[in-house]
């Protein structure tokens, strides 16, 4: 059995500055494992953004254009490498 890749979002941090909402966010991910990282599949409040495949995974959005958000939010990254073992994370982020 394959152990599966550990991915950390280091940029937001959790105790940042709220988020203004038409500001672009960007997203630094660092990831660890046997097999190198493939893709992730990214979700704001549980619904699905985006997905990158290309290297750097890290990726950019403004929050403004994926849906009304306030307050308290729930980033999640799925993380796959290239024997498609997955690994996941998430943060909370507030938006002014």
């Amino acid at each position: 059995m394959n152990a599966s890749p550990r991915v950390t979002i280091m940029s937001p941090a959790t105790s940042s500055a709220p988020v203004d909402p038409n500001t672009l966010l960007s997203i630094q991910l660092q990831s660890s494992g046997a097999y190198p990282a493939k893709k992730v599949d990214v979700y704001l409040n549980g619904k699905y953004i985006l997905t990158n495949d290309r290297s750097p995974l890290n990726f950019s959005f403004i929050p403004a254009d994926v849906g009304i958000l306030s307050g308290k939010n729930t980033l999640s990254v799925t993380l796959y490498d290239s024997i498609y073992n997955k690994g996941q994370t998430q943060i909370d982020f507030m938006v002014q």
